[in-house]
């Protein structure tokens, strides 16, 4: 398969081309089977930011509807367990990219404009980073809720309390219970500060250089 960045159409085969197969098979490993995981996280991303060039005059309105159009038959396909991501495309960006240009032509080619691989893997994973931590905190919630029926249900079970691995004063399960519970909600009190440092979008950033593409970031 030909690589995105590959110049040389005509290049004929050599031996070279074994030990390429072979460096590749230890550079990708499995991240083209992990990507699986960020596929409808670089699908909202790139609908996205098909909408941006669309408004930068970069594509027509019937090209960024074509390429969200598409970008939603592949998150169907995705969903059936129907879109592959081949170890030679290396990304979930590339199979996307591959995808909307064969069967959109020039419309799907034109969705790589004005952002790297860089920017655009960073997005999907801070899009998929800000999906686990609404995950994470429900899950957290839901202990805290149990540990809290638990200490209502022993209230008055005695169990030593213990100070730098020895017992100490006397205790109770519902104190204990109830004090991991509350460690919990506090943690999850830490959760919006993360959550605000995660949704600042890396799209447009460009390997951190920026672009001469007056895209709205």
């Amino acid at each position: 398969m030909k690589k995105i960045w590959q110049k040389d159409d005509d290049r004929p085969a050599s031996a070279s081309d074994f030990v390429s197969e072979f460096v590749e098979a230890f550079t990708v490993g499995n991240d083209y089977k992990l990507d699986q995981q960020l596929l409808p996280f670089d699908v909202k991303a790139s609908k996205v930011h098909a909408r941006s060039l669309e408004k930068a005059g970069l594509l027509t309105g019937h090209e960024a509807g074509l390429l969200c159009d598409g970008l939603d038959q592949i998150l169907a396909l995705w969903k059936q367990g129907d879109f592959d991501i081949d170890r030679s495309q290396e990304d979930v960006h590339t199979a996307i990219e591959a995808w909307l240009t064969s069967n959109l032509g020039d419309a799907g080619a034109k969705i790589h404009t004005g952002r790297s691989r860089n920017d655009q893997v960073l997005t999907a994973m801070r899009l998929y980073e800000l999906d686990q931590l609404e995950l994470v905190k429900k899950k957290a919630a839901s202990l805290a809720s149990v540990l809290l029926d638990f200490a209502d249900a022993h209230q008055g079970v005695p169990m030593p309390g213990y100070t730098h691995t020895r017992k100490a004063m006397l205790s109770g399960v519902s104190q204990w219970a109830a004090g991991y519970a509350e460690l919990l909600v506090a943690q999850t009190q830490l959760l919006g500060g993360i959550k605000a440092l995660i949704s600042r979008s890396p799209l447009g950033t460009a390997a951190g250089f920026g672009s001469t593409i007056d895209l709205d970031r």
